[in-house]
């Protein structure tokens, strides 16, 4: 009965995304411990909303805990970025000190391509990286197109894009598409959104290049993100960060 009742609700959360991530927040939150902050709670929501009531906040304590223990001590993941990433792996079924261990021999190698690696953005990125390659180590021409896909972005945007961009710029590493071609619907995207009222800046900037991942089309992606950013607002406060 338990089971049936856990697959339905994942059912239910990933027919309905929105639904899904406020259902799991509720969850997370009530058993938070204090010293945990609510936006951490909010991202690591995000990341399990299509899991299913699997996974509690114990499960994701106890999951951050063993990310930090492999940490070092001026990596990411010993600052509270650790509970996000726990919440990715648990909801992949992976093991958090497997993963752990790659991302930091992987982020430590971004020397080599000129790819910054100090900051939570790097941790992002080595993760993206591990989770959507089925290849261990990562081959050397991923690493190479991210720093490529990260410097272009820079030399577009200056005053925008940073390390934040880089879990972006490694979602795109790890697919084929010609650089032009990503950069334009992109850009499209970016230009879709501002003319429908949302505010320009590194939030915008960071859902066009989500966006621009979408299989079915910029277009597409665009009108599902307006719909969805709808049923937010229309439900709690939420503003162009988020």
């Amino acid at each position: 009965m338990a089971a049936a009742h856990a697959y339905t609700s994942r059912m239910h959360m990933a027919s309905d995304p929105v639904a899904g991530h406020l259902e799991t927040f509720e969850r997370l939150r009530r058993d938070k411990r204090w010293s945990t902050d609510l936006g951490t709670v909010r991202f690591a929501a995000l990341a399990l909303g299509s899991a299913g009531p699997d996974v509690d906040a114990a499960r994701l304590q106890d999951a951050a805990q063993l990310l930090r223990q492999g940490a070092g001590w001026t990596s990411p993941l010993r600052s509270e970025v650790r509970h996000v990433v726990a919440a990715m792996l648990l909801r992949e079924g992976l093991d958090p000190e497997t993963i752990g261990d790659r991302i930091v021999a992987l982020r430590d190698g971004f020397r080599e391509h000129r790819i910054p690696r100090r900051q939570p953005g790097a941790t992002f990125a080595s993760l993206v990286l591990v989770l959507r390659s089925a290849e261990w180590p990562i081959p050397k021409h991923r690493l190479g197109r991210l720093g490529t896909l990260y410097r272009r972005w820079r030399s577009d945007h200056f005053w925008l894009t940073d390390a934040n961009d880089l879990p972006a710029a490694a979602l795109h590493a790890c697919g084929d598409r010609e650089v032009e071609m990503l950069v334009a619907d992109i850009e499209r995207a970016y230009a879709r959104l501002a003319e429908t009222g949302f505010r320009r800046g590194n939030g915008l900037q960071l859902a066009s290049q989500l966006l621009a991942t979408d299989a079915r089309g910029v277009e597409t992606a665009v009108e599902r993100f307006r719909r969805m950013a709808e049923r937010l607002r229309s439900r709690m406060r939420v503003g162009p960060g988020r």
